[in-house]
């Protein structure tokens, strides 16, 4: 017998498989990852879901760092008494205590000829603050780019960010704080430009009150024309009232909208929702809780005085919160929003259901937020 040759201990007639027979391995092997690969795609999005999460609640607990140490929380956006108006962000405030010092005591330190928080040089030569990244979101999305947008005055660099801070049931992002103006900043959130409050301040309850939740960064900058991840200018949010409805956004821009007609394309004015971390405009890195999470976001004109920023994430079905008592859970897109064509208020109960009562601090409401 040849060496290595096979030997037939039945006795009859070697064989291999057939081609057929081949061939249905090869489909029941496909047939199996078939049904695999949801699952496996489902499990990591909750295991990224998760790690959104913790960020979200590691914030919250860097919130509360602050006030215990200064009384206080930081506001929504201020000048620091060094940068231009609103460029300071709370989560400048809050970098000490999320292992960012070096970062925040050089905002802190430098000449105000930088005219910006992120123009100082410790927030441009940042790596990656991956605190302030979502783990669900694109690669894309992700990178630290200059001047993705093309142009080389605007700013140098854009680290972008997906946690901001509630603004409450309000419509007015922006505008005086005149209470007898159309474009009053109407007293419905904990984080507002230019002032500071305190436990104090939410009468509802810590437990009922969102502080925290996600946006989408635009994968090119400025100017894009992605429903999901860009804001919209809508000249129809604002009816000339001093309150306004923010459902007209919705109803202008239904669910099934994925592109933003070219006429409501932010390409001349600085949206930059979701792209600067340090930034403190409200359009920039807050949210209102007027309409649903993952619902499209309008603002009324070109200087965003008036506008709904509901927060956005790429996990299905809904978005990450953390609440003012530092708790974290899962939002679903479906959670109550009363009648956003109602008009806001500027005290008293939420118009805007569940939803619109965990953004208002001391509206007097009553509710069962959904685990």
């Amino acid at each position: 017998m040849k060496k290595n040759q096979p030997v037939n201990l039945g006795g009859g007639r070697l064989r291999g498989f057939t081609l057929v027979e081949l061939l249905v391995v090869i489909a029941i092997i496909g047939v199996l990852i078939a049904l695999l690969l949801p699952a496996i795609q489902a499990a990591r999005e909750a295991a990224r879901r998760s790690s959104c999460m913790n960020k979200v609640k590691q914030i919250a607990l860097a919130l509360h760092n602050f006030h215990d140490t200064m009384k206080e929380f930081p506001a929504g956006g201020d000048t620091m008494g060094r940068y231009n108006e609103k460029a300071v962000g709370t989560i400048v405030y809050l970098l000490p205590s999320l292992e960012q010092e070096p970062i925040y005591r050089e905002i802190y330190a430098r000449n105000p000829a930088v005219g910006a928080a992120w123009n100082v040089q410790a927030v441009q030569d940042t790596a990656k603050f991956d605190l302030v990244l979502c783990p669900s979101n694109s690669v894309q999305s992700k990178k630290i780019a200059s001047q993705e947008n093309g142009s080389a005055t605007d700013h140098t660099v854009l680290h972008p960010n997906n946690y901001v801070f509630s603004l409450g049931d309000a419509c007015w992002a922006w505008g005086t704080t005149d209470p007898n103006s159309n474009s009053y900043v109407m007293d419905r959130g904990m984080f507002l430009n230019d002032r500071r409050r305190t436990f104090a301040d939410c009468a509802d309850g810590t437990s009922n009150t969102v502080a925290i939740s996600e946006c989408l960064t635009p994968e090119r900058g400025r100017g894009g024309s992605n429903v999901r991840t860009n804001v919209i200018l809508y000249t129809g949010m604002w009816d000339g009232t001093p309150n306004g409805k923010p459902g007209n956004c919705v109803s202008a821009f239904p669910v099934n909208t994925t592109e933003i007609p070219s006429a409501s394309v932010f390409d001349t004015a600085d949206s930059w929702r979701g792209l600067i971390f340090t930034c403190g405009r409200n359009h920039v890195n807050g949210f209102t809780t007027t309409t649903p999470p993952n619902s499209p976001m309008c603002h009324h004109d070109t200087a965003f005085n008036w506008g709904a920023i509901p927060p956005g994430s790429n996990h299905p079905g809904g978005v990450n919160i953390a609440l003012f008592d530092a708790s974290a859970r899962f939002i679903s897109d479906l959670i109550n929003c009363g009648d956003p064509n109602k008009y806001a208020v500027k005290d008293g109960v939420s118009p805007f259901g569940v939803w619109g009562a965990m953004g208002s601090p001391n509206g007097g409401e009553t509710v069962v937020i959904p685990n």
